[in-house]
């Protein structure tokens, strides 16, 4: 965790949608990337995630879609996506 004097609403988030994620079966690890993780971030920084996990045991992608509808406080849906 990064200490108080370093915490952004983005790392909050981070925090918050990581925990999130990892409750899902078959993720191994989240990171955090971009502007963020490089202590470049500004107000108005988007929060890049990524998640790993084994390819022989994905985490099901209905399961990732009811985590971001359950953090969407915007309730737009459709934001999960299988990337190869």
């Amino acid at each position: 965790m990064a200490p108080p004097e370093s915490r952004t609403p983005q790392i909050d988030l981070a925090h918050r949608v990581a925990g999130e994620l990892s409750l899902v079966d078959g993720v191994v690890a989240v990171v955090l990337g971009g502007s963020v993780a490089r202590g470049q971030a500004n107000l108005a920084s988007d929060v890049d995630l990524g998640i790993y996990y084994r390819p022989d045991e994905p985490p099901s992608l209905d399961a990732l879609r009811a985590v971001a509808s359950r953090l969407d406080d915007r309730r737009r849906g459709g934001r999960c996506h299988r990337v190869r």
